[in-house]
């Protein structure tokens, strides 16, 4: 039901969850009588931004390490390889993916460049060669800022 709220308040509604049992329950809301809990509307989510928050079936989860979350969060970057811990399930370019931090804690959600193994194969060169000198190609973006919808707030 409080996810319910939400989803209806980052979509430009508002939402109010009231015991159904009780007489003239509707007529009251509408009168604007104060029943019930209201989830008061919030700054909309619109178009596909919404629909990767929200309608888009979730195919994996990546977790993602301390500077990837802060990044993400804070500093409104794209996911790299780099900050990504792990990669679970399995999916394919442009399917939406969770982003979770190392709690588990689900931040974020984005349309991921590539497939899940290749990515799981990146993530593990990136933790083979943490310890050697670092590889002059850069990190792969796994999530374009613009495909990330932040699920929480900073």
């Amino acid at each position: 039901k409080l996810e319910a709220g939400e989803i209806a308040m980052n979509c430009g509604r508002m939402a109010v969850i009231a015991n159904g049992t009780k007489p003239d329950i509707l007529e009251r809301i509408f009168a604007g009588e104060p029943v019930g809990t209201a989830f008061v509307q919030a700054q909309r989510i619109r178009g596909k931004r919404r629909w990767i928050a929200y309608a888009a079936g979730v195919r994996g989860r990546v977790t993602v390490d301390a500077g990837a979350r802060r990044a993400i969060t804070q500093g409104k970057a794209s996911l790299l390889t780099s900050g990504v811990e792990r990669v679970d399930g399995t999916f394919s370019p442009m399917d939406v993916v969770s982003i979770v931090d190392s709690d588990g804690q689900e931040i974020a959600r984005g349309i991921v460049t590539c497939a899940s193994n290749k990515a799981e194969e990146m993530v593990k060169k990136k933790n083979t060669a943490s310890g050697k000198r670092r590889q002059a190609s850069s990190p792969h973006i796994l999530v374009r800022r613009d495909n990330i919808v932040l699920l929480e707030q900073p």
